[in-house]
């Protein structure tokens, strides 16, 4: 959700929907200036969207986010309020946080972050990162602020890098699905029936296509933004080495898909061979970190976020004689 903001179209939306909760609180006999006022204020507090951590650089910032997003789902919130909550003797003690005349101690970073966890402003996930975000403020030593932004760095992209859930998984059920997720990347894409039927060779119907889209919507994976369809994350991954009847159902659809390919793609645009070998078992996991290292090399080489097609990339690595302790 965005920010409903004052003297734009927005507006409009705004009252229409305070009208519309006003009018149910007349049918219940309820009808004056303080009720309507509280009519708006419901539905600005659901205009609000919840802070991101990850698209903070400052403690200090993130907080006074996060105080706004709590008044305006509870009108009775106030800096105050939170000093009271955390045993702060000093009721305008974060007046003068944010206004960057006290500095947070260690002790109470943590309550606060318990206390936003607690609030669900902030996820389980997003804690390290506001915990690193705030230590930069407790420190001088210039190397151990670098380290932090680096250590911050990464957590940012670790959550660009979206780790399926199960439910996740479901989303990702059809080949399809993950075909169209990195469409978004295609220089040109369109969110458009037409468009994505033609995209996908007129083989998925067009209503199938526009539902995946809108489950992943749903799923937080897509959003759209300034009437645009982009991705919520940049990349997203699977467990690794965990047995799943989701995962075993994808990758015999792209084997399927590879085995359509052997006869419809020219040889110039495809690559297909395999190599058979003796080895010794416990070499294994070894070469299956090698297959990883070139699978994410590969990635940094030639994905690119204007391209115009989409490849898969399918690389498998089993037994084809040996004993039966080989299977599962």
């Amino acid at each position: 959700m965005t920010t409903l903001y004052l003297y734009n179209p927005g507006e409009i939306i705004l009252d229409l929907m305070s009208q519309v909760l006003y009018s149910l609180l007349a049918m219940l006999g309820i009808t004056n200036k303080k009720n309507a006022l509280f009519a708006k204020k419901a539905v600005v507090a659901q205009g609000i969207a919840r802070p991101d951590i990850y698209q903070f650089d400052d403690a200090v910032d993130y907080l006074a986010a996060a105080i706004k997003y709590i008044k305006a789902k509870n009108s009775s919130f106030s800096q105050r309020a939170l000093a009271r909550i955390l045993h702060i003797s000093s009721p305008g003690f974060f007046n003068l946080v944010l206004h960057r005349k006290r500095p947070l101690s260690l002790k109470l970073i943590e309550d606060i972050e318990k206390f936003l966890v607690g609030r669900g402003i902030l996820e389980a996930d997003e804690l390290n990162y506001f915990h690193h975000l705030a230590k930069i403020g407790l420190t001088e030593d210039i190397d151990e602020k670098t380290n932090l932004r680096t250590l911050l760095g990464q957590l940012k992209r670790d959550k660009e890098n979206h780790q399926l859930s199960n439910k996740d998984l479901d989303a990702f059920s059809r080949w399809e699905t993950i075909a169209l997720f990195e469409a978004l990347q295609l220089k040109g894409f369109k969110y458009e029936a037409d468009y994505l039927h033609r995209l996908f060779k007129k083989r998925i119907p067009a209503q199938d296509l526009i539902f995946m889209v809108q489950h992943l919507v749903r799923r937080g994976l897509l959003e759209h933004t300034d009437g645009e369809l982009k991705r919520s994350v940049s990349t997203v991954k699977s467990t690794c080495d965990v047995p799943s009847d989701q995962l075993r159902s994808l990758h015999k659809q792209f084997l399927e898909e590879a085995i359509k390919n052997i006869e419809t793609t020219d040889v110039k645009f495809r690559d297909f061979n395999s190599y058979t070998m003796c080895v010794k078992k416990d070499k294994i996991p070894e070469a299956k970190k090698l297959i990883r290292d070139f699978k994410s090399k590969m990635a940094q080489l030639f994905e690119t976020s204007a391209g115009d097609t989409i490849y898969q990339l399918n690389v498998q690595l089993f037994p084809i004689l040996g004993e039966d302790e080989n299977e599962k």
